[in-house]
């Protein structure tokens, strides 16, 4: 079977074609993927590459997150509903629904307006940058300058630090 090396910000892993398998873990794109840690915070990521998804999760977990994975604007929106989750990224660029409007769709909805959205995506217009913003975006993070531990960071920057999991 070909396979291909990733590397995305010094996190790397291998990806089996056909189906996306990363470190030996099989993915399904179209499925809710959850990942539980010890501590309480629960991080929904809406993010439509499972690869990227799959890198950012790990420094999540690793650093005391739970996570649950939204692979499209319309899945963003229904876990957002059904998980509360404590803190969201969220990509521009999605199937279904773009990010923007499943910001705006958050914002509207008295169930989710609360939850903290930092934007996430390859793309670092001004425009999109003021849009996301002006939309109730708490940041607006560009993937090729972000590296998963700065995710962290921007939880904590916004609902504390966490303790590490014990080991």
């Amino acid at each position: 079977m070909p396979s291909r090396a990733i590397e995305l910000h010094g996190l790397s892993g291998t990806v089996l074609e056909p189906g996306v398998h990363i470190r030996q873990r099989e993915w399904k794109t179209t499925a809710t993927e959850e990942y539980r840690a010890d501590e309480d915070v629960k991080v929904l990521l809406i993010e439509d590459d499972v690869a990227a998804a799959e890198m950012y999760r790990l420094r999540l977990v690793a650093d005391g997150y739970s996570v649950v994975i939204g692979h499209d604007g319309r899945e963003g929106l229904r876990l957002a509903t059904d998980e509360a989750p404590d803190f969201i990224y969220l990509d521009l660029r999605l199937p279904g629904l773009d990010g923007f409007e499943v910001l705006e769709r958050l914002r509207g909805d008295a169930a989710t307006r609360h939850i903290p959205v930092i934007i996430l995506t390859n793309y670092g217009e001004p425009e999109l940058r003021e849009r996301g913003l002006r939309l109730g975006a708490l940041e607006f993070l560009v993937k090729g300058d972000t590296n998963p531990a700065q995710l962290s960071e921007s939880v904590e920057r916004s609902i504390g630090p966490r303790a590490l999991p014990s080991t």
